[in-house]
């Protein structure tokens, strides 16, 4: 597994679909036949509304569970059904049935997807697991990843092939195949080297066999390659080289480390801040960081004098005053500093640092009331016996404050609860700085044998009984044994400050130093800007004319790139994150619109990976959210909007969409006019006429035109009250004469009467529906008591009907909503008047996308594509 370079190359292979390879000849849907343009944008409008109100019907269910998601699934295949080649709502129905746990109904609109995205690595790849999976038998299923993984399979990318190789890989090791699932892990990183789920297993399952501290290290540089961002990564190979002595290595990967958490903002671990302090010991010598922290603390103690000073010359009370002595070094940190300073001899720092060990030692075991609203936290019982023991240990490594150790130690000797045995080593350190050299030896010669420590406080005799040369080698030993450890390093520190001598490392620390410095100098740039490697850029190209003027969509160009020298992984939480929001600000006239109703998710999801300098665009749609019927309250006004695009983004507490870590932003270089509906500006009686005469278009273009006026303002008006019975009663005599399309696009843009009550007629003219698809866009959006004769009726259809029928579906459709009402969870049906124009909740959808390497922080509700975020 270990390569001559220290990147793997990769080949970048034709994603182009083999259909009679994967499925078999015609086995893909054929794309919808040729429709007159007339009825093609009734069609695509009623199916883009549709999935518009499912999307917001779900925004509504507080938490959404399995059932709402097959709600919203059923009404997105009806949707999917009157536009097939609408992209954008087929992934809103795979989303949905993936998220209501239902493979089985993945299958179709999968092969569908392929059909009209034959480059989506993401679609194809699902399309072919599901097949796979479909086979019971074992062998098939191998059989069926043989075919993929060999020569018949090259038209597939790599990324693809990666992943299939991991699931042979995994289903071999299942029937008990130890080398079928080598061979095949081993065959998924080399076809991708950015396959982290591979490249962690393999570190997994090498872990405990590959003994030879390179070949582990040649494991972990797997696992770097597939995620160069991951911090834990990071970590593990700094201790890794610490552990054997290669400290200039296990330096630098510490400082990238350090600044990768900062980044993702992970919690300051002190333990980790101590490594990476002895790391610097290693490469840099004590005396300059010892320097360094005196003076930063120094520094800051003066500032807080000096600042006491000059508020109790104000009169500030004495309570208010800043104590420079509430500033202490951590423990850890304080101890560290002694080691260092003890180490070459310098007993004034060593004096200091173990003052200031002491003093905080105390101050963390009784720590003061700095707020008056909030008790100090106290250390436990175990924690304060800890901090204890180290101190005393300290004093005796350091041989200093001698008198304080020694009633630490007769007060340990009292105590009953602390065990002799395990207390026997510290009394050879004791005898040993007490000048009773051969009573330390005859203590710690039989525990050395275990105790590391004890070892280490024989050569220490040595030392102090003038056999400089016998410590000089006892340290150098017992340095390259210990290596990485506070101890080995205070050793070989020892060592070198005895002899002038810098004593030989472990004998695979060359190799490893030699290893790590080739991980090439642009990895670090990788973890201090996003601009490194990646790119992102946002423009809105014309929208298309699908629609005849019924709705109004608000396409995104969107452009990622891979600017950095390797492969990197796309997807969520990934290095190149696809974790994408678009925000609009919006203003029509001299007022600004939109709100959180202009947010919404994007779906980019489309590669596994971006190779060197390649980019990935794509044309999304940012108005699935409430962004649309925000704008139709617009009505005759023109709107200017302008979009911005926050990658990784996060939500904080107070709702405001932040950039996430090592993420970028892009913004829409020029405004985008979104001129008023073709009718928002008609006579009454011109609406009447068209929705009593039109054409299905002309009543959809009737209807958008409508909108701001049955709730907001616009130009001509809010309806009175007999203008709004005039519309209502037109509306509902056209209603049972248009097509299905039709009746649905009807039935989806127009307001429930809960909402506006002057459309009372209307709905009860939608309440008497008959078709089974149409009825299940009435139930969704009309019906809000679980008692309602059409939910019992709906349900009746479906009672037998034939499994993937239209009437089976609304027949599950009214069975799924009835249960939910009767947990009194409304949805868009259940919105008010003043609910829909102000906008008050969203859509969260999908639970948490499990990271790459570095999670989400806690409590981050992440919405589903296409929804604006809660």
């Amino acid at each position: 597994m270990r390569d001559a370079a220290f990147w793997m190359s990769h080949r970048l292979a034709s994603l182009a679909v083999a259909a009679s390879l994967v499925f078999g000849a015609g086995s893909l849907m054929a794309q919808p036949a040729n429709q007159d343009p007339a009825q093609s944008a009734v069609a695509n409008a009623a199916a883009r509304s549709l999935g518009r109100v499912a999307t917001w019907d779900l925004s509504r269910v507080p938490t959404p569970a399995a059932r709402d998601y097959r709600i919203t699934a059923l009404a997105m295949e009806i949707a999917t059904g009157l536009s097939p080649d609408d992209e954008y709502l087929l992934r809103r129905l795979i989303e949905a049935w993936g998220a209501a746990g239902d493979r089985d109904r993945l299958d179709e609109p999968a092969r569908r997807l392929v059909n009209l995205a034959p480059d989506d690595e993401i679609a194809l790849l699902r399309l072919i697991s599901g097949r796979i999976a479909d086979l019971q038998d074992v062998d098939a299923r191998l059989a069926a990843y043989e075919k993929f993984l060999g020569p018949q399979g090259q038209a597939f990318s790599p990324a693809i092939r990666s992943r299939l190789a991991l699931d042979a890989a995994l289903l071999l090791q299942e029937q008990g195949n130890a080398d079928g699932f080598v061979k095949k892990l081993a065959q998924a990183i080399e076809l991708d080297a950015t396959n982290k789920d591979a490249a962690a297993i393999a570190a997994g399952y090498y872990s405990n066999r590959v003994v030879d501290p390179a070949g582990r290290l040649d494991l972990l540089l797997v696992l770097l390659r597939a995620d160069p961002l991951d911090p834990h990564t990071h970590l593990e190979i700094a201790r890794h080289l610490a552990a054997h002595g290669a400290y200039k290595g296990s330096k630098r990967f510490y400082d990238t480390f350090l600044r990768l958490a900062a980044a993702y903002n992970l919690p300051q671990d002190q333990q980790i801040v101590t490594e990476s302090d002895l790391a610097i010991w290693n490469v840099e010598g004590p005396r300059k960081r010892i320097a360094e922290m005196r003076d930063a603390v120094d520094t800051q103690r003066g500032r807080m004098m000096k600042q006491a000073e000059q508020l109790k010359a104000g009169g500030a009370p004495l309570l208010d005053l800043p104590d420079p002595q509430t500033l202490q070094l951590a423990p850890q940190t304080a101890a560290l500093l002694a080691a260092m300073a003890s180490s070459i001899g310098d007993d004034a720092q060593t004096d200091w640092a173990m003052t200031e060990l002491a003093t905080s030692t105390a101050f963390h075991l009784d720590p003061p009331a700095l707020d008056p609203n909030k008790p100090p936290v106290k250390p436990t019982e175990a924690e304060a016996l800890g901090m204890q023991a180290n101190l005393l240990w300290m004093r005796l490594w350091t041989g200093r404050q001698l008198d304080e150790a020694d009633k630490q130690m007769e007060a340990a000797r009292a105590d009953p609860s602390v065990d002799p045995d395990r207390f026997q080593w510290l009394e050879g350190w004791r005898a040993m700085r007490a000048g009773q050299f051969a009573r330390a030896k005859e203590i710690l010669t039989p525990l050395a044998k275990t105790d590391p420590l004890a070892e280490l406080g024989l050569i220490v005799t040595l030392e102090l009984e003038g056999n400089r040369s016998a410590a000089v080698d006892g340290y150098a030993d017992y340095a390259r044994r210990q290596a990485g450890s506070t101890a080995g390093t205070w050793a070989r520190t020892r060592a070198r400050t005895l002899s002038g001598v810098e004593p030989a490392g472990p004998e695979e620390a060359e190799q490893l130093e030699r290893t790590a410095d080739a991980v090439p100098a642009w990895m670090e740039a990788l973890a201090k800007s996003p601009r490194e490697f990646m790119s992102l850029l946002v423009e809105t190209p014309e929208p298309e004319n699908r629609y005849g003027g019924i709705i109004e969509t608000f396409p995104l160009r969107i452009r990622l790139g891979n600017v950095s020298p390797i492969p990197l992984a796309l997807g969520p939480e990934k290095p190149i994150n696809s974790r994408l929001i678009a925000t609009a600000s919006a203003e029509a006239g001299f007022e600004r619109i939109g709100g959180r109703s202009a947010m919404e998710v994007l779906s980019v999801d489309r590669r596994l990976r971006l190779m060197p300098q390649q980019t990935m665009d794509l044309l999304v749609d940012a108005d699935s959210g409430r962004l649309w019927y925000t704008l139709g309250l617009v009505g005759d006004k023109t709107a200017r909007l302008r979009w911005r695009v926050l990658q990784g983004f996060r939500m904080t507490n107070t709702g405001i969409v932040a950039l996430g870590p090592l993420s970028l932003t892009s913004e829409t270089r020029s405004m985008v006019l979104r001129t008023p509906p073709p009718m928002s500006r008609a006579t009454v009686q011109s609406l009447v006429d068209s929705v009593t005469n039109g054409s299905a278009q002309s009543v959809g273009q009737a209807i958008s035109g409508m909108a701001a006026r049955w709730l907001g303002e616009s130009g001509g008006g809010k309806f009175t009250d007999d203008e709004a019975k005039l519309l209502a009663e037109a509306l509902a005599a056209r209603y049972p004469q248009l097509d299905v399309p039709g009746r649905i696009m009807m039935v989806t843009m127009l307001p429930p009467a809960l909402r506006v009550p002057a459309l009372a007629p209307f709905d009860a003219a939608a309440l008497a529906e008959q078709d089974p698809d149409v009825l299940a866009a009435v139930i969704l959006s009309r019906v809000t008591d679980p008692k309602n004769p059409v939910l019992a009726r709906a349900a009746t259809l479906g009672q037998g009907a034939k499994p993937g029928s239209p009437e089976a579906r609304v027949g599950e459709f009214a069975s799924l909503l009835t249960r939910r009402l009767d947990d009194l969870i409304g949805g868009y049906a259940a919105m008010t008047a003043t609910e829909a124009v102000t906008d008050p909740s969203a859509l969260p959808v999908q639970p948490n996308p499990a990271p790459g390497s570095a999670a989400a922080p806690a409590g981050d509700s992440i919405p589903a594509p296409g929804a604006p975020p809660k």
